[in-house]
């Protein structure tokens, strides 16, 4: 498979997981926390931490993220055999996961106390990186309402896929 066939596979749902995926990769050795003191008489010091170093909330979405387009790509090569329905569901439910994460990262970030004449927060790539996520879900969700889910009945959505022969993951044994 080349990378046209493989991009035709993906469709705009999966390369939006895939390509999220990648941006998130990246943004994530970007500074998610920042913080500056000023001790006076021009004396200053700044600093920023990546994901990698910004606590659970910041590594964990990121990991889950470049999951999800770990196995977008294995769907599209035929690898993993799911039905579109059931990967955009899964793929919709795992951004919303991340996005999450990432505003209660982002909300129980450290501040600086009053009298240091400083500041501290979430830095840009904190805030770019939930943008994607957003995107991913929005993305997820119309993907598998495009393949024919349903919101309001998921579980009988999946059951109709399956009885098909169409969703869900192999049974055991059968990769």
């Amino acid at each position: 498979m080349d990378f046209n066939q493989l991009m035709a596979r993906l469709g705009r749902t999966g390369q939006v997981f895939v390509g999220g995926a990648l941006l998130i990769f990246i943004l994530s050795f970007l500074p998610w926390y920042s913080a500056s003191f000023n001790f006076g008489g021009g004396d200053s010091v700044s600093g920023h931490l990546a994901a990698w170093h910004a606590a659970f909330g910041a590594w964990f979405p990121v990991l889950l993220l470049i999951a999800l387009g770990a196995v977008t790509v294995l769907w599209a090569l035929d690898i993993i055999k799911w039905s579109p329905l059931f990967l955009w569901l899964v793929g919709t439910a795992t951004a919303i996961v991340a996005a999450v994460i990432i505003v209660l990262r982002w909300v129980t970030f450290p501040s600086v106390p009053s009298g240091f004449g400083g500041s501290a927060g979430a830095g840009w790539a904190l805030y770019v990186s939930l943008v994607v996520t957003i995107a991913m879900a929005v993305f997820g969700y119309l993907g598998f309402v495009g393949a024919g889910g349903d919101v309001k009945n998921i579980p009988a959505a999946l059951q109709q896929r399956q009885a098909q022969g169409q969703a869900g993951p192999p049974p055991p044994g059968q990769y």
